[in-house]
């Protein structure tokens, strides 16, 4: 990368001008080593099956090299299709996973999870998979479940009412 095209991307700080000034092989080659591994990252991991879960026999864990800009929505048929090998399939309602206790979003990419819960873990990384559904596993009965809704519904009204109150002070 030459100094004039680090300087147009705005990069005019101390000791920027003399890296961008370097434009040798070797600096990009170890960019590309970089990129290479980035977008081909892969982390090593154990799938477990939750203890609570019912089975016919003893599951064994099912290993797999996971993408880091992947989702775990694509592999859950994977890790599905192993479990149910041991598993009745009318005890199979839902699918989720957590780590040391706390439930893995669908939404985050593999890696972002990885990097958040378990950076400083020894691999492979565990995860433990979940076939009852996630409100029966985590609420101890239907007392939780109302709390919950009740105090959403207030925090709603409270910011509701707020905005009422603002918008009509200032149309008088």
């Amino acid at each position: 990368m030459s100094a004039s095209s680090c300087l147009d991307f705005g990069l005019r700080v101390e000791g920027v001008s003399s890296l961008c000034s370097s434009s040798s092989s070797v600096d990009m080659a170890d960019d590309k080593d970089v990129l290479r591994d980035v977008w081909f990252g892969r982390i090593p991991t154990c799938f477990t099956l939750n203890q609570d879960e019912v089975t016919e026999r003893e599951a064994e864990p099912y290993y797999l090299l996971l993408p880091r800009v992947s989702y775990l929505t694509l592999v859950t048929d994977k890790v599905k299709k192993h479990f149910l090998k041991v598993m009745k399939a009318e005890d199979v309602e839902e699918m989720w996973f957590e780590y040391e206790g706390t439930p893995l979003k669908w939404h985050y990419p593999i890696g972002v999870l990885f990097d958040l819960h378990a950076s400083n873990t020894v691999l492979p990384w565990s995860i433990t998979v979940h076939f009852k559904p996630f409100m029966k596993s985590t609420c101890s009965g239907i007392r939780v479940l109302i709390f919950e809704y009740s105090f959403s519904r207030s925090v709603a009204g409270v910011h509701t009412s707020r905005a009422l109150t603002r918008s009509s002070v200032h149309t008088d």
